[in-house]
């Protein structure tokens, strides 16, 4: 009896000192950070940044996304969790605030689909493509209720599962658009399968997204300063940096281009047959790509560029070769509803590009601008 209490005993002390130890080294990662920031700012670490913090919401939006993170959906994978800042909302759904949508039980309906640029990552919550969307849509009089769908690294697959879900509910929408390209290619730039999961987000969900019977360690695990340094220096790989050296082989990359297009087409051509069967009109757009469009680039503009390419100097060739085969697949070229607006701003000057795949506000509303001419025929009468 007093050896199992004296093992008991001991048990206690190492336990006691081992959480002290990590308690200590927690509080001393967070000293380093500290120190790191005041030497190393934020703005000055990355033209991203830079561009970033020249917006007057740049820094407040900054702190704000730090907050966001994500949970696991049935289906999907994984979404936005609800969050609550001064610019950036999430509903209980997961889906991004879209001011100015008209909420009324009678509005006329639009789904959104996308990525990250459909979701608006990195602007405001007034400053997102839906956002602007809404505003155009209900500046005369309508009532159109605009719902934000995108979410960050998704492709047309997971858009289309969603999509699906929400049929399955009985929600019916009066219209849905589509607004892919660079995460169809991303998936591949970065090592995985066509139409597969990302591989970033794949990391993530490894590193537990958001799990019912280990929320309290997912908690810790996203918030520890040692995990999340440990993550950075065991996994390097999975990092979306210029660091990250994988390279589509050569050889492949003509094969993996038309891949992913037919998992796109495929896709496109799913969702039109539901439009059919369940009454709704969709569009289609193949999205600008900050890397490959034929800008009159700012300075910082192309040193965001050159950043990326530093050990991915394939990369804005394989965009190119991917656009390439997206224009001439003949689904997509025969139908009328799929519109390529990836060159929309060839020639502009003004500064539009946050970094290497999202859009500053002004992108933004030049899309949403451009949206709206195609699907307005579709609109309720004024």
């Amino acid at each position: 009896m007093n050896t199992i209490k004296s093992n008991l005993v001991d048990a206690c002390i190492v336990v006691t000192i081992t959480l002290a130890m990590l308690a200590g080294l927690e509080i001393a990662a967070r000293l380093v950070k500290q120190v790191r920031d005041i030497m190393y700012p934020s703005n000055v670490a990355s033209p991203e940044n830079a561009i970033l913090h020249k917006q007057i919401w740049g820094k407040q939006h900054q702190i704000d996304a730090a907050g966001e993170s994500a949970m696991h959906v049935t289906y999907v994978e994984f979404r936005e969790k609800p969050y609550a800042s001064t610019t950036l909302n999430i509903d209980s759904e997961g889906r991004r605030w879209v001011p100015g949508s008209c909420e009324k039980n009678d509005a006329f309906t639009v789904f959104t689909f996308g990525g990250s640029t459909m979701y608006g990552a990195g602007v405001p919550d007034q400053y997102t493509i839906p956002a602007y969307f809404a505003e155009l849509l209900n500046r005369e009089g309508r009532c159109i209720k605009v719902v934000n769908y995108g979410s960050g690294w998704w492709q047309s697959s997971q858009s289309l599962i969603q999509l699906i879900e929400v049929l399955k509910k009985g929600i019916r929408p009066q219209l849905v658009i589509f607004y892919d390209g660079i995460n169809e290619v991303n998936a591949v730039a970065y090592g995985g399968t066509p139409g597969g999961i990302d591989p970033e987000a794949e990391a993530a969900l490894k590193r537990a997204l958001d799990s019912d019977n280990r929320s309290v360690w997912n908690s810790i695990a996203q918030h520890s300063l040692i995990v999340r340094a440990l993550t950075r220096r065991l996994f390097p790989g999975h990092q979306k940096t210029a660091h990250n050296e994988y390279s589509v082989p050569e050889a492949d990359r003509l094969g993996y281009a038309s891949a992913l297009v037919n998992v796109y087409a495929t896709n496109v051509r799913t969702v039109d047959a539901l439009a059919r069967e369940y009454g709704f009109a969709a569009y289609f757009f193949l999205q600008p790509c900050p890397m490959i469009a034929r800008k009159n680039n700012s300075v910082l503009e192309e040193a965001v560029f050159r950043e990326r390419a530093k050990n991915r100097k394939w990369e804005a060739d394989f965009f190119r070769l991917s656009y390439s085969i997206f224009r001439r697949n003949p689904y997509l070229a025969s139908n009328a509803k799929y519109h390529d607006i990836s060159g929309i701003f060839d020639g502009m000057t003004a500064e539009l590009f946050q970094d290497s795949e999202h859009l500053l506000p002004e992108g933004n509303r030049i899309v949403a601008e451009r949206i709206a001419q195609e699907i307005v025929r579709h609109l309720p009468a004024i």
